[in-house]
């Protein structure tokens, strides 16, 4: 007997209840705030939270140096695309010493002053429950953020759910969030190495030098800043196009424009959460 199709339907159903506690937990809070990244887990329950809570939702946002300028237009356009109420917070994240220095704990210090601007400005709007899109796989992630939102009290429904990133992408299908399958990213200061000072002109090359190499036709890129050496890598599926003496020319030229000496690129691409299983051995800090 096939097995396959009761596989599949005994899979289809564990998600659908897990889809529906997570509803249950939202219609609970009645009223909440969303902090929305722009990535696709805040942006699934940006969406999810809309069509239950319609009005009582706010989504939150910081734009702080370390967002990328066509994020914070992405978070503008999709908010007003689904009608939702969104507050942008500007903040000056350099400001912060802990965060400038860049030790191993930043991630703790930049969850805090960010979070607690989002918690002043949902209690401003008279709101009690801030979600994030935390889900359940980043919970056995290097995470030190983590605990801040802890401290903070923020409240992760799809780690509350046991919500995995995979789950996340098919739910949103479902509900018809457009980028349902958008690549996951972090901040531009996960580009610099721990111990180096985070600086405004550091986090400009990396998100001006990123964007130039999407421009080429990648998808996933990251840019390594270590001071005077650039660091490029892409997707390992995306190597082989990287093999053109134009390539090369192109992406040199405009990297030692922008600031950097040298120019290299990494032959072993990017590996997500690669830099993490040394970080969870060493004490070091999490690199996207």
């Amino acid at each position: 007997m096939d097995k396959a199709p009761f596989l599949c339907y005994q899979y289809f159903m564990i998600n659908f209840e897990k889809l529906e506690r997570l509803k249950e937990f939202i219609r609970n809070a009645k009223k909440a705030a969303v902090a929305f990244s722009g990535g696709i887990d805040s942006g699934f329950l940006v969406k999810l939270c809309r069509d239950i809570l319609k009005d009582n939702l706010v989504a939150l946002a910081v734009d702080s140096q370390l967002m990328k300028r066509e994020n914070i237009i992405f978070i503008k356009e999709y908010c007003a695309s689904i009608n939702v109420n969104l507050r942008l917070i500007n903040l000056d994240i350099l400001r912060f010493p802990q965060i400038v220095d860049n030790g191993i704990n930043r991630c703790y210090f930049c969850k805090k002053a960010i979070f607690t601007e989002i918690l002043r400005e949902a209690g401003d709007n008279g709101v009690t429950y801030v979600f994030d899109g935390s889900n359940a796989d980043d919970v056995d992630d290097y995470r030190p953020g983590s605990k801040a939102l802890e401290e903070l009290k923020i409240i992760s429904p799809l780690a509350e759910v046991k919500i995995k990133k995979k789950e996340v992408r098919e739910f949103a299908k479902i509900i018809g969030v457009p980028f349902w399958d958008k690549l996951s990213d972090s901040c531009l200061a996960s580009r610099i190495p721990y111990d180096d000072k985070i600086t405004t002109q550091r986090l400009l090359q990396i998100e001006n030098g990123e964007k130039y190499v999407r421009s080429l036709g990648f998808n996933r890129v990251r840019l390594r800043n270590f001071g005077d050496v650039a660091i490029l890598e892409v997707g390992r599926e995306e190597r082989n196009k990287l093999f053109s003496i134009e390539i090369f020319d192109n992406i040199s030229k405009y990297l030692l424009n922008i600031g950097f000496k040298y120019a290299t690129i990494s032959a072993t691409g990017y590996i997500r959460g690669s830099f993490n299983e040394f970080i969870k051995n060493s004490g070091g800090v999490s690199y996207g």
